[in-house]
């Protein structure tokens, strides 16, 4: 029942921040109460966050210092509006609550922390460390000696309803999850019915944003159908519910070569507590701030706009750029103040800056118009058939940049044409444009900058915008979600019965995928149904598991062997949260750390097992050697038994652990 404490923390921080939000985007035809859930634990986490970091307050105690603060606000405000319950955000309690608990369903069949395929490590580290700080930033688990400056603000959230709610860190991690995906179920329904009045509107949009995937998974089931390959798809020898079973869900995530393509079903699917995925619920509710600015512009609800945006550089930094833009262009748009001009000239000399100094590149590789569509099928013919139904007369010009879009190797040139006709609806005067057309424009731009540039980071050539389409299409994937929702409701009845026939196919990758993923045993296996994401670890590593529980509670640098990504490696700093001196390499360069620093680690650590260096163990200030199947495995017979400032403490099986005496 671990779920129920998990819960009622999330709804009363909805409820108790709906009164402050209600007056600052009551505008909102539901009040603001589909985005309050997420303002709150923004709210909570900023002022926890900033008190612990300037040390004021231990990490306890800032909680309660930010729920009350929270409280207090609320109720001032109670003051100047008028809260009521109406059918709407009942029903919006109706779909939360039953997302939530079917999202619990479905984790309890893969509740694993795993190793395999996902983050879990990384982020499962991060939220113990996190647990185990009193003050920001926290200490890097797998880099001993340093604090995380990787963005952890997501992980904190988690960490902070599990610290008010009480329940079990492997427990909390599922139950985070379930959290996020029915929060962003919740927004996405609200902006539906925010824009339309219409709840089936609302159900639209959480279905396109939340709930819909590639349309591979129809091209996969017609491979299985018809015996045939289909472009990369084999065909499948075997009963259907074999292929279900079987189903190959991980294929179209490369569906464009040497990236990776996630749609947001899908990362609630893998289960990880990953940053991409952390955001979503907050990127669909800045959506619906910035709907309620759109509906009626004041500076109080900008600047708190603002700030919620300032967010996103802690929770998912990739999403900050993007959001800005609609903020800007929302409150320029609705004001027509010339004055939201300048953060534009500041960004483009930002982006400019960042060109000419290698931050930003110019891509190898473009995208190809099939695999494209594979991915955005539906977005693209409701947004085609919405501007072709005003402007028929843009197909001769659709053709021709298509021929010139491929004869240039810019095959998506074609998107082109809907971002002319987009600027053009902007800047009539008559009238507002819809709101969806902005989010429709700024989706469709973020697609054209990763045909033209990528941020640099630790990838090289050809992989060097696996991470910038990774992250950027989620935020496509959301805004262009919204839009392609309401434009469906304006569309004639053959394009409505075809774009309905598309969402359906879609549909299929994430029901198979939800039916194939708890399966798989790269995925891991627990025996039993359970929330616990280690049960698989006391099940199939006893001694390992019971190793790590004693140093649960232990304090100080705990040695083990260096990790490797994606293998049962730096477990002991993964579940206990204690830094180890270095985890898994190619993450701490990935973070920035260099090379150079990484692998000194590596050699510090190996030479501390082979050689029992105890200047290394000073170095480090390790107060704990971890010894186990993964260091016998890599160094063989280990003699630390012999060293005289060593002190066994813990042995069962296989499994020794040493205390460094002082």
């Amino acid at each position: 029942m671990d779920f129920l404490p998990f819960l009622i923390t999330v709804e009363a921080i909805g409820f108790i921040s709906f009164p402050f939000v209600s007056f600052l985007f009551g505008n909102l035809k539901d009040c603001g109460y589909s985005i309050s859930k997420q303002f709150g634990i923004v709210t909570i986490v900023y002022i926890t966050w900033i008190l612990s970091s300037l040390k004021l307050l231990k990490f306890d105690l800032s909680i309660i210092f930010a729920l009350s603060f929270l409280l207090a606000l609320s109720l001032l405000t109670l003051k100047r509006v008028s809260v009521k319950f109406s059918r709407e955000i009942i029903l919006q309690e109706v779909i939360f609550v039953s997302t939530f608990f079917i999202s619990l369903i479905y984790l309890m069949y893969k509740p694993e922390i795993y190793f395999a395929y996902s983050e879990d490590f990384m982020d499962f580290a991060f939220l113990k460390s996190i647990l185990r700080s009193n003050y920001f930033p926290p200490q890097d688990p797998w880099f001993a000696g340093k604090s995380l400056h990787y963005y952890y603000f997501g992980h904190l959230i988690a960490a902070t309803l599990i610290k008010i709610s009480g329940v079990k860190a492997e427990v909390g991690y599922n139950l985070a999850v379930a959290t996020f995906f029915s929060m962003a179920v919740q927004s996405a329904f609200g902006i539906g019915y925010n824009l339309s009045g219409r709840k089936l509107q609302g159900l639209l949009t959480a279905v396109l944003t939340c709930f819909m995937g590639f349309i591979s998974g129809f091209l996969q089931l017609l491979a299985y159908v018809t015996g045939m390959s289909i472009l990369n798809y084999k065909p499948f020898n075997g009963r259907f519910t074999d292929w279900l079973l079987s189903f190959d869900f991980s294929s179209a995530t490369r569906i464009i070569p040497h990236t990776i393509n996630f749609y947001p079903f899908f990362t609630f699917l893998q289960g990880d507590m990953h940053a991409h995925f952390m955001s979503i619920p907050f990127q669909l509710a800045f959506i619906g701030i910035c709907l309620s600015i759109y509906k009626r512009f004041n500076v109080i609800s900008f600047v708190s706009a603002l700030v919620f945006a300032l967010f996103f550089i802690g929770i998912n930094t990739w999403d900050f750029p993007a959001y800005l833009i609609l903020l800007i262009v929302t409150a320029y748009l609705t004001t027509k103040n010339r004055v939201f001009l300048i953060p534009t000239v500041a960004i483009t000399l930002v982006f400019l800056y960042s060109l000419l100094n290698g931050y930003i590149g110019f891509v190898c590789e473009r995208t190809n118009i099939i695999d494209f569509l594979q991915i955005f099928a539906v977005f693209t013919f409701i947004t085609f058939a919405y501007f072709l139904d005003i402007k028929p007369k843009i197909v001769a010009i659709l053709l021709a940049t298509i021929v010139t879009g491929f004869l240039l190797n810019f095959q998506l040139a074609f998107l082109l044409v809907v971002i002319i006709l987009l600027i053009i609806l902007l800047m009539q005067k008559k009238e507002k444009v819809e709101f969806p057309a902005i989010l429709a424009l700024i989706a469709i731009l973020l697609v054209i900058f990763c045909e033209l540039f990528y941020i640099n980071d630790a990838y090289g050539v050809p992989y060097e915008r696996m991470n910038n389409v990774m992250k950027i299409y989620i935020e496509v994937w959301l805004l262009w979600g919204v839009a392609s929702a309401h434009f469906l409701t304006k569309l004639r009845k053959v394009a409505k019965v075809i774009s309905i026939i598309l969402i359906i196919a879609s549909l299929i990758h994430p029901l198979a995928s939800a039916i194939s993923m708890p399966n798989k045993a790269y995925m891991g296996k627990t025996n039993e149904l359970t929330l616990d994401g280690m049960k698989w670890l006391e099940e199939s590593k006893p001694t390992e598991y019971r190793a790590i529980k004693w140093l649960e509670n232990k304090s100080g640098v705990v040695l083990e062997a260096p990790g490797e990504a994606y293998t049962y490696s730096s477990r002991v700093s993964t579940f206990t949260g204690l830094p180890t001196v270095i985890g898994w390499v190619s993450h701490e360069v990935m973070w920035g750390r260099g090379w150079k620093a990484v692998n000194e680690r590596v050699r510090d650590v190996d030479s501390t097992y082979l050689n029992a260096s105890k200047s290394l163990v000073e170095k480090y200030n390790v107060k704990y050697i971890f010894v186990g199947d993964v260091e016998k495995k890599r160094y063989g017979k280990i003699k630390l038994n012999e060293c005289k400032w060593l002190k066994k403490v813990y042995e069962d099986g296989n499994v020794v652990i040493y205390e460094v005496k002082n």
